[in-house]
C-alpha cells in the first residue's frame, strides 16, 4: 500500500512539473510592445481586414485597454473576425499580427 501511495505521489508531482513547464509561457511586457509596434487605436474593420502592419500596434491598443476583457468570444469574432488561430486551446483566440519569419525563427 505505501509503494502504491508513494508512486501516485511521484506521478502526481511529474506530471504538476510537466503541466507547469507547458503552461509557463513568458510574455512580452506591455513596454516591450509599445517599443516594437506602437499604439494605434482599435478600427474593428481594419483589424478585421488582417493588414498586419495596422494589426500589431492595434493588438497592442486591445491589450493596454483591456478591451475585451470579460467580454464574449461571440463579440470578439464579430468585431475582429474569425481568428487566425488558438492559444492552448479553442476558447483562447489569436490573430495574427506579424509575418511569420520562417523555419526556427522568431519573431
Amino acid at each position: 500500500m505505501k509503494k502504491l501511495i508513494c508512486l501516485g505521489s511521484v506521478l502526481s508531482i511529474g506530471i504538476l512539473a510537466l503541466a507547469e513547464s507547458y503552461f509557463a509561457a513568458e510574455f512580452m511586457p506591455m513596454s516591450v510592445a509599445e517599443k516594437k509596434w506602437g499604439t494605434l487605436a482599435l478600427d474593428a474593420r481594419q483589424f478585421k481586414a488582417g493588414d498586419l502592419s495596422k494589426r500589431a500596434p492595434m493588438a497592442v491598443d486591445i491589450v493596454k485597454r483591456s478591451l475585451y476583457v470579460g467580454k464574449s468570444r461571440k463579440l470578439v469574432r464579430q468585431e475582429l473576425g474569425d481568428p487566425d488561430s488558438y492559444f492552448f486551446s479553442d476558447t483562447i483566440y489569436s490573430y495574427q499580427i506579424m509575418p511569420f519569419p520562417g523555419e526556427g525563427k522568431e519573431n
